[in-house]
């Protein structure tokens, strides 16, 4: 959801933020699931 101006860029600024936080956790736990399994796709 984008809107126009310096709140909208604000915004998306700290979702992208977010985001890379999120994708480090979910890479963490992806490969903690992986060793605990022990398969690959």
């Amino acid at each position: 959801i984008h809107d126009g101006g310096a709140a909208g860029d604000e915004q998306n600024l700290r979702q992208n933020t977010t985001w890379a936080e999120s994708r480090v956790a979910i890479e963490k736990m992806v490969s903690r699931l992986a060793s605990r399994e022990q398969c690959c796709v």
